[in-house]
């Protein structure tokens, strides 16, 4: 009779330790938070597929928020025969930016950045999934608390909220439009139509305060519902500590 309270005892530590590991897991999988950012342009022939392999990861992540990804149109193609309309010189800097800070030879497109640490070829679907992988153990001690936006006459009104101490780190907002389909007319793509996806199509210099607001412009071309994301960064190294979307109310 012993035997048998003691074996009963025994699998019953067993299980409540696989349970407790297993909440263990899935409070710490819930902290992490990974943000893909692609650096492309329309006028760059080699960007497509990293372009379509960007559209699948959303596809897949369809509104989890563990997993967020954007693309950034820089405009160093755009003398060569296309100008990509998504492209801007801000874009073009923030690459710049990570060469320095990764320590890489140059820029080049596509190019794939997950949580401002892990680099690699755009189209490179196992180096994603390995990046991805390892951003399962970036565990950070802020997030975003609250982000809402409002759009009225002429302007996308944000406010977000910070939760926990930011220390030497920085908040950007991103206003997205999460389709875009263009006819191209010239360049190594003419003749094509391209979608890209999540397009970067403003973005806030960096803020310093937990708790604030920003105004976005309308843009003029606006075909589609648009999205805010919100991610914190720090501002020596660029690391991305935490992120979030939402839509516009």
């Amino acid at each position: 009779m012993r035997l048998i309270i003691s074996m009963f005892c025994l699998v019953n530590i067993i299980s409540c330790t696989k349970a407790q590991k297993q909440t263990e897991m899935s409070v710490n999988k819930g902290n992490s938070v990974a943000l893909v950012e692609l650096f492309t342009s329309q006028g760059c022939s080699s960007c497509p597929p990293a372009d379509e392999l960007l559209a699948n990861l959303i596809k897949e992540y369809n509104d989890n928020q563990q997993v967020i990804a954007i693309s950034f149109h820089v405009d160093y193609w755009d003398r060569l025969g296309w100008k990509d309309p998504f492209s801007q010189r801000v874009f073009t800097q923030r690459q710049r930016n990570y060469v320095d800070k990764l320590d890489l030879r140059s820029a080049y497109t596509p190019q794939m950045v997950v949580n401002g640490k892990y680099e690699f070829v755009g189209s490179d679907k196992s180096a994603l999934q390995s990046a991805l992988k390892k951003a399962q153990d970036d565990f950070s001690k802020v997030s975003v608390k609250n982000l809402m936006a409002k759009e009225s006459n002429d302007a996308i009104s944000v406010s977000y909220e910070i939760d926990g101490k930011m220390d030497e780190d920085q908040v950007f907002l991103c206003l997205i439009s999460p389709k875009e389909v263009t006819s191209i007319k010239r360049g190594e793509n003419g003749g094509r139509i391209l979608t890209n996806t999540n397009v970067v199509l403003q973005m806030s210099e960096g803020l310093n305060n937990s708790k604030g607001t920003y105004d976005f412009k309308v843009p003029e071309s606006k075909k589609n519902d648009l999205a805010i994301i919100a991610f914190i960064s720090d501002k020596n190294s660029m690391a991305v500590k935490a992120a979030y979307m939402t839509k516009l109310e």
